[in-house]
């Protein structure tokens, strides 16, 4: 699935769930403002015309009894005006949409009093005591009769008043429904919005992961890929098929690096072509300037000796390059050789020094070799740690000033030095060497700036800042030869700053661990070297 269209479904499902929760609380919003509005003006209306009635009752009730006391019509007219009263209450109250419990309880009221209402208020006439021509027993059998006709009135409206108090108990009890279904639906939104908004979270993290995934995977896969095209390794290809967005950039990177291999192969071809062709008519120019200056073919003066010189030092410096252009073509390939045999390290750097005695003397350099005396046995190809050295000693003396001093420290160490770099310790730490033999090449040239400490040691970098004038450079070949010659031997080669001027180049092998180091470092018995200079040129 596309990217867009995983953020375009995830859009659309947030919209969804929070319109369906919108939809929701407004339906929960209405549904409480009913609860509200049948609260305010049905419930509490009803409640208060219940309380209204009973006190009805107790007026008409007290009407009654001073009516039944005195005969006097002005209570019968307070009655009939309470009882007007008490209809239009009720018929207030009957009008209101109620709850049906509270209905039934209003309908028994209204019944019970279309009774009372319809029975005279008591007997007519002057009370018994005032009254003329009648015996004392017939007196009393009125009393007793008009005492039970208030007797029954009396009940009737003590059950008007339980009626009008069940009907304020029933609006009470709804009362209290509505609002516990008001809390309950409070609640129950409370809830449903928290699970929502948990549900909304948890789908907006996991669509964010699958989101940032289906992002992060393809661009880790492209940093990945270029990482291994600026390391030369054209081979790497990236998925196409995904379907994607990165499908197309995929191809065309694809299509990069199937380009920049078929270049980098015909580069190397051409390389080790050319390379070849020219190595044998270079040899014959050496030759042939070795056998003119040892006169074979006739005396030379000092003018032409020198002349001579210079070219047979040019056709070595460009036999230097062609064989490190065939190593390089050998190294990419994966087909440089190596012969590891036991070697004296020792004497691999002194026969370095000795060739390149005459460099120095010319150069009118100092040297300063501090070199074991005993044999540090390493195992190793020995022509290429010699090419190494070679490499190292070389630079120290082509960027060196003249008249200035060389140091060559040689010694054995338990431990690699703190100032290794870390990405040379990782690779010792996991070889597990317990002794490593320490080269240190120092000079007084310009340095090496802290961005090109490790640049240096890849091909074709050269610094060109720290160039002087009349330096011959070459085509930045020896260092990253040297590299690749250290890593087949488990060792580490760095450059760091002296304290006062120029760099020291580290070079750190493991010793033979079957062959035991009696002396550690240049302790006693070392051997030191010093060199005079000559006049140079």
């Amino acid at each position: 699935m596309r990217v867009s269209t995983k953020i375009t479904a995830a859009f659309a499902l947030f919209f969804l769930l929070f319109a369906g929760v919108l939809a929701y609380q407004l339906s929960l919003i209405k549904s409480l403002v009913a609860i509200n509005r049948d609260l305010t003006s049905i419930n509490f209306q009803a409640t208060k015309l219940s309380r209204s009635l009973i006190q009805l009752v107790g007026e008409l009730w007290e009407n009654t009894r001073k009516y039944n006391a005195t005969k006097d019509d002005i209570y019968a007219t307070l009655w009939s005006e309470a009882s007007d009263k008490f209809d239009a209450r009720l018929a207030e109250l009957s009008a209101l949409e109620t709850d049906p419990r509270e209905e039934r309880a209003v309908a028994l009221l209204a019944q019970t009093w279309s009774v009372v209402r319809g029975s005279p208020i008591l007997r007519a006439g002057p009370p018994v005591a005032a009254a003329e021509g009648l015996s004392e027993q017939q007196r009393l059998r009125i009393k007793e009769a008009d005492d039970a006709v208030l007797e029954a009135r009396r009940r009737q409206f003590s059950a008007l008043t339980q009626l009008a108090e069940a009907v304020v108990g029933e609006t009470s009890q709804t009362i209290e429904r509505r609002a516990e279904l008001a809390d309950f639906k409070s609640l129950e939104a409370g809830r449903i919005a928290g699970q929502v908004v948990l549900g909304a979270l948890g789908l907006i993290l996991a669509v964010s992961i699958l989101t940032t995934r289906s992002i992060k995977v393809p661009l880790r896969r492209f940093t990945a890929g270029a990482r291994a095209v600026a390391e030369g390794k054209f081979s790497y290809q990236l998925d196409e098929t995904s379907g994607d967005e990165f499908a197309p950039p995929a191809a065309a990177f694809n299509s990069m690096a199937q380009r920049l291999g078929d270049l980098d192969r015909l580069k190397r071809d051409f390389l080790a072509h050319v390379s070849h062709e020219l190595k044998t008519p270079i040899v014959s120019m050496q030759e042939t300037n070795a056998l003119l200056l040892d006169q074979l073919a006739g005396p030379l003066n000092a003018k032409q000796r020198r002349i001579v010189s210079l070219n047979l030092d040019g056709a070595r410096r460009l036999s230097a390059m062609i064989s490190n252009l065939l190593d390089l073509s050998r190294m990419e390939a994966g087909a440089l050789e190596y012969e590891f045999i036991e070697s004296d390290f020792v004497d691999l750097v002194e026969l370095v020094v000795e060739e390149l005695e005459g460099r120095v003397r010319e150069k009118g350099l100092w040297l300063e070799a501090d070199l074991s005396a005993r044999p540090l046995v390493i195992h190793g190809d020995r022509d290429h740690l010699i090419q190494v050295i070679e490499n190292l000693y070389e630079n120290a003396v082509k960027f060196s000033a003249i008249a200035s001093t060389l140091s060559l420290a040689l010694s054995t160490v338990e431990a690699p030095p703190d100032h290794l770099p870390m990405r040379w310790r990782r690779r010792l730490d996991r070889c597990g060497f317990s002794r490593f033999a320490l080269l240190a090449v120092s000079d007084s040239g310009p340095g090496v700036p802290d961005k090109h400490k490790e640049k240096i040691f890849e091909k074709f970098h050269q610094v060109e800042k720290s160039q002087k004038k009349g330096v011959k450079s070459g085509v930045g070949l020896g260092l990253a030869i040297s590299r690749e010659i250290v890593e087949a031997h488990h060792g580490a080669i760095w450059v760091t700053d002296n304290p006062s001027t120029g760099s020291t180049f580290y070079l750190l092998l493991p010793v033979d661990p079957r062959i035991p180091v009696v002396a550690e470092g240049p302790v006693e018995g070392a051997q030191w070297t010093s060199y005079e200079p000559l006049s140079s040129y």
